[in-house]
């Protein structure tokens, strides 16, 4: 009889040391479809882009930089081509190489960085050439966005007396300083990675992208606070031919982006302290997340043939 009972108490024993265990290692619920999540509202054919484009989100849509012709067209939210603009040359409005640099939502600017000339071609969306302006900063600007009040900078500040092949990549909100990297000596082959972000409910954050990791950062301009999420990366594995290619908070999620080998677009979210929350897999298709705006989600797509294509989505209600 003793046996018994002893034997029945080892079971309940190991019953509730084996639901304690798995119960409190239990995967997060992982996100199959990105239409569980939005809905999808429009899709447009990128009919007037040739090639591969850079994109800059906007409080009404967004445009399409294409670096090899100068060429910027304007889309909306409703899935309407607007109009196209700029070409190449050194003229006024002209654009000789140029990268996308900035957008205000508060005066509707856009503004196109020309390597060239190191000064940047500021337009109104309409399409008009304004002025030009210097950037407040010495290096390479990548992108800077007005928005909510809160001017955010990310560039590549060149060391005085440096060679070339030396940076230290830089954010800045409010044109303050909140991160900068230490100086990294890079060949020629080598991918530079930098910060990106997004500003959501007047906060920024901040992602710190490595070459096989990342931290997410969020900072308060109100009060010039910058704290760390403490994330949960455990099911989450970055390697070396891994490329983080977006970072967007829409909502209450924060979506990081990852381009894997052989096409592959997986996209890892969190809630905004950082719990991991699940994925999308895009497979082999040619999809990514290209970014995020307001209540806005934009993914962009190719098909076999090549076509370049924008589906816009909103939060489920």
């Amino acid at each position: 009889m003793n046996f018994m009972k002893m034997n029945l108490f080892r079971m309940f024993v190991t019953i509730f040391i084996f639901i304690t265990i798995f119960g409190c290692t239990k995967k997060q619920e992982t996100i199959f479809h990105i239409d569980e999540i939005f809905e999808k509202t429009a899709t447009i054919a990128l009919e007037e882009v040739e090639d591969m484009p850079i994109f800059i989100f906007t409080d009404f849509g967004f445009y399409t930089f294409e670096t090899s012709f100068s060429k910027i067209s304007k889309y909306n939210n409703t899935g309407e081509y607007e109009l196209s603009f700029g070409k190449k040359g050194s003229g006024p409005g002209e654009i000789e190489l140029g990268v996308a640099i900035s957008y205000s939502e508060n005066d509707k600017w856009l503004g196109i960085f020309d390597v060239t000339r190191f000064s940047i071609s500021y337009f109104d969306s309409n399409g008009d050439f304004l002025e030009y302006g210097e950037p407040n900063v010495l290096g390479i600007p990548h992108f800077l966005l007005c928005k909510d009040k809160i001017t955010v900078n990310t560039y590549t500040q060149l060391p005085k007396n440096s060679i070339k092949k030396i940076y230290i990549d830089v954010i800045a909100i409010n044109d303050e300083k909140i991160l900068e990297k230490d100086a990294k000596f890079i060949d020629d082959s080598e991918l530079v990675d930098f910060y990106l972000y997004s500003i959501k409910k007047n906060n920024v954050f901040v992602l710190d992208r490595r070459e096989t990791d990342f931290d997410i950062f969020s900072y308060n301009p109100t009060n010039k606070e910058l704290q760390k999420n403490d994330l949960d990366k455990n099911q989450i594995k970055i390697d070396d031919k891994d490329r983080i290619t977006s970072f967007s908070s829409i909502d209450d999620y924060l979506i990081v982006s990852i381009a894997r080998r052989y096409q592959k677009a997986v996209c890892y979210f969190f809630d905004l302290k950082g719990n991991f929350l699940g994925i999308v897999d895009f497979g082999k298709e040619l999809k990514i997340i290209a970014g995020a705006y307001n209540n806005y989600l934009y993914i962009y797509r190719r098909d076999k043939q090549d076509n370049q294509f924008m589906d816009i989505y909103k939060i489920n209600e």
